[in-house]
């Protein structure tokens, strides 16, 4: 019999399939919808981007095969890079990466930028990504590596390329996404779950500490920092879980409930200051909800999209 991972893992698998089958059906040829803010660059395949976009905050939706860019926040068409993935990070200096569940990479592109700038290659499927705002380094999330029979969390030094720092956990087998805190925490979650399935390595340290959470997280939400505190975006339960975390003790703070929040595939989700940006559900495009207010949303975007399955959403800040 499959076991609770196995399933997951074949619905995600299987819903990725499915996506790379139809995808390119909202913007046949890769090319921007007639009537967009990108009318100028009809015709052109592949990746691209307007001149001016640069310039502005943008908002990244990345597919299984392509991922759309969006000026933010009006939320108009403006580039398209020819790789999608299942998870978006951003750094502090407005560079975006995608992990690309493919071909076992994730690929960095400048603020605004077409061409990859920096490739980090995994030995098995990336899952979430996050970058220190302390100093640059990018963790990935790998959920099952071949011969190890387990999952693992990659480390990256900035600047570096080559061999990463790896890392397992006693009670996480499979790793699926990870997020820092500003001072430089990593926070991962995955499965499968006794009582554990949340885990913090302090910045400088060399292991995990394992964080029992009280309350009904569901074990592989998203996870998110907002600024002040690590949450889970449990889509299941359409809400976004604010801890308080003590030691080896996770409590739900507060829940934000995010009405129309239907949890897909694309289950991550983007605070920005007192805004979150999430993808309501399979083909409804992105929405934004007030944070921490939550309710219903207060808009919709990337609407075009409605026949796309979206993954990973990020927002990527032009440098001054």
């Amino acid at each position: 019999m499959a076991t609770l991972v196995e399933l997951r893992l074949t619905l995600w698998i299987g819903a990725a399939a499915l996506f790379a089958a139809c995808a390119q059906s909202a913007v046949p040829n890769g090319r921007p919808a007639a009537g967009s803010s990108a009318i100028a660059a009809q015709g052109q395949r592949g990746s691209w981007m307007l001149a001016d976009a640069k310039h502005g905050a943008l908002l990244y939706l990345s597919g299984d095969r392509t991922t759309y860019v969006l000026s933010y926040p009006a939320g108009k068409l403006v580039g398209q890079l020819d790789v999608g993935g299942f998870s978006l990070c951003t750094d502090t200096g407005g560079n975006v990466f995608v992990s690309e569940y493919d071909d076992d990479e994730i690929l960095e592109y400048a603020h605004g930028g077409t061409t990859p700038v920096a490739t980090f290659l995994v030995p098995a499927h990336p899952w979430g990504c996050a970058v220190s705002p302390v100093n640059g380094d990018l963790a990935v999330a790998l959920s099952d590596v071949p011969k190890l029979y387990h999952g693992e969390i990659e480390i990256f030094p900035r600047g570096t390329q080559g061999q990463p720092r790896t890392y397992s956990d006693s009670a996480i087998m499979y790793f699926f996404n990870c997020v820092y805190d500003d001072q430089g925490d990593l926070f991962v979650d995955g499965t499968p779950s006794q009582h554990t399935f949340f885990a913090e390595m302090p910045a400088n340290a060399q292991s995990f500490t394992n964080i029992g959470v009280d309350g009904p997280v569901y074990q592989d939400s998203a996870l998110a920092w907002d600024g002040a505190h690590v949450v889970f975006a449990d889509g299941l339960r359409h809400v976004i879980d604010i801890m308080s975390i003590d030691g080896n003790a996770g409590k739900i703070a507060s829940a934000v409930r995010l009405k129309d929040w239907h949890r897909s595939n694309g289950k991550e989700v983007w605070i920005n200051g007192s805004t979150v940006i999430a993808m309501p559900g399979a083909h409804l495009g992105a929405a934004v909800w007030k944070y921490p207010g939550g309710g219903q949303p207060i808009r919709r975007l990337a609407y075009f999209l409605k026949r796309m399955q979206l993954f990973g959403v990020a927002v990527s800040r032009a440098q001054q």
